[in-house]
């Protein structure tokens, strides 16, 4: 079916309960083989018929699934895009706030007006609701079809789509404390490109090395008002010190390849200690080929 549809020859994707980011390319997978699916189980139910392979054929021949699919495909984009971000290995807690608000307001404003962003009850006109391009168009073909759904139906699945917009955006918001603003308006001191309060910290901070004395930075220390010296530092270092870095890099590692390959089903005995040495050699190792051990290292003695 894949070569008669001139269609790319690629498996079926299974989404995994542990990376749920792998779920809009089971989405695409879907979306790509699209017409070879709906021939190979139409046949199916001549020659193998079963419920399973008459629900499946019934799901295919569905004229909305395409378009849940393909709103799927759309949304889990914008999803995905938030949560890549956050697995970089640099600190981005200080975007935190505003890339969560972005996407909350990039997903209100499909079926709010965005004046009305503060008014959960303003919704836009049923038709009105934007669930992506691709499943825009595929409703106005139907709708240019001889027989085309009745308009119900139509109105039915964009409401469906409103309904996961706004489960998605209750669901954001139950995870993020957004009443925090202390700590939030405090963060983008950070970054220097948004940062209003940056050049002031530089200030501070070379009037602060260019002083004799060893000088604490406290509420002890104040200046020649009495105010607060060096209050931009203050919060700075506060920050710094308490600032959580990315766990990206650690899940990776945990998740992929490289601990399959040391602990396989014929080491499945092996203890922990030996594991994170096996995992700590292959971290440390970038060019094996070339590597050549010395003779001192040999004979080391390595504590874990």
């Amino acid at each position: 079916m894949q070569t008669f549809f001139q269609t790319e020859i690629h498996k079926i994707l299974t989404p995994a309960t542990t990376r749920w980011l792998s779920l809009k390319a089971c989405v695409d997978r879907v979306l790509e083989q699209y017409p070879a699916l709906k021939s190979y189980f139409r046949l199916e139910c001549f020659d193998d018929p079963s419920k399973t392979t008459d629900t499946i054929n019934a799901s295919l021949n569905n004229s909305f699934t395409k378009v849940y699919l393909e709103f799927m495909s759309y949304v889990l984009e914008l999803l995905n895009d938030f949560n890549i971000m956050f697995q970089s290995e640099t600190a981005l807690l200080h975007k935190l706030k505003p890339e969560t608000e972005k996407l909350i307001k990039t997903l209100a404003a499909n079926y709010m007006e965005l004046s009305h962003y503060n008014n959960p009850r303003l919704y836009v006109p049923i038709n009105k609701v934007y669930i992506g391009i691709s499943a825009q168009e595929t409703i106005h073909e139907l709708q240019r079809q001889p027989n085309p759904p009745q308009q119900s139906d139509i109105d039915r699945a964009r409401l469906d789509c409103m309904q996961f917009y706004i489960e998605a955006i209750k669901q954001i918001i139950t995870r993020f404390d957004f009443p925090d603003s202390y700590l939030f308006n405090i963060l983008p001191i950070v970054e220097p490109a948004t940062s209003t309060d940056y050049k002031t910290l530089v200030k501070e901070w070379r009037e602060y090395c260019l002083m004799e004395t060893d000088a604490q930075i406290s509420n002890d220390l104040p200046d020649i008002s009495g105010n607060i010296k060096y209050p931009n530092i203050r919060k700075f270092i506060g920050m710094l010190l308490v600032l959580p870095f990315a766990n990206a890099s650690v899940e990776r590692t945990a998740k992929n390849s490289k601990l399959k390959r040391i602990k396989t089903e014929s080491r499945t005995r092996l203890n922990t200690n030996t594991i994170v040495s096996l995992m700590a050699t292959s971290s440390g190792i970038k060019d094996v080929v070339k590597f050549e051990p010395t003779k001192d290292m040999l004979e080391k003695k390595l504590k874990y």
